[in-house]
């Protein structure tokens, strides 16, 4: 959910930061298209190893009352995706390999960029796009599990499945420790995961990555027939 808020906001910056620019280029006769992939490639080194700073929601001090009562947007320090990995393996020092530990979390965050992406252009106003970022972020952080059938268009459940696999290491444990972990996270009463299916779940985040993409592209394009 952290990692989900990081990115969100993040993302939402890249093109929305940036309308009067597209608007511009965009009279001039620049794809649409080519603008969109163009930008979102440029994404691609921040999100990897860039370590910034970041907008969120904290409290903002009244100085009438001397107390915290209202939200404002501030600036806080963020991490990406190697930067955050090579923190946490070295603080936490997780049984997941690194390299699983480190596609997992690369795919989370492009994904989660992508909401940003569109919240951007859909609205305006950068503290409304702030907050669908956040809703959208926080109710997906409910959505872990396979337990019921609404998770599977949450991308919290297509993110926890394969960080579950990678942390298991089923391949290094003993039989009655594997078999335990697969009654458990495969019962539809625990987790409702599917442990042999770590390849198909990145591909799902990578897809979702994509099509967060697309989506930003078609909603650029219908703000762009309103004009």
């Amino acid at each position: 959910m952290a990692l989900g808020l990081t990115a969100g906001s993040m993302g939402f910056r890249n093109f929305g930061a940036e309308r009067v620019n597209w608007m511009r280029e965009h009279e001039t006769g620049l794809s649409t298209g080519a603008y969109v992939i163009g930008k979102s490639l440029c994404e691609i080194p921040i999100i990897v190893l860039y370590v910034s700073q970041t907008l969120t929601w904290t409290a903002c001090p009244d100085p009438s009352h001397m107390r915290m009562n209202r939200l404002c947007v501030a600036r806080v320090p963020c991490r990406y995706s190697l930067t955050y990995c090579l923190t946490f393996a070295t603080l936490a020092y997780p049984a997941a390999k690194f390299s699983d530990f480190f596609a997992a979390i690369l795919l989370f965050e492009s994904m989660v960029f992508g909401v940003g992406y569109s919240a951007s252009v859909l609205l305006s106003s950068s503290t409304n796009a702030l907050l669908l970022i956040t809703t959208s972020t926080l109710l997906n952080g409910l959505t872990t599990t396979g337990q019921q059938a609404q998770n599977v268009f949450g991308w919290g459940r297509w993110f926890a499945e394969p960080m579950f696999i990678a942390e298991m290491r089923l391949d290094i444990q003993p039989a009655a420790t594997r078999q335990f972990i697969q009654l458990y996270a495969e019962s539809k009463e625990a987790l409702g995961f599917d442990l042999s299916s770590f390849e198909n779940r990145m591909g799902v985040m990578l897809l979702y990555a994509v099509a967060l993409r697309f989506l930003t592209y078609v909603i650029w394009k219908y703000r762009l027939r309103q004009k």
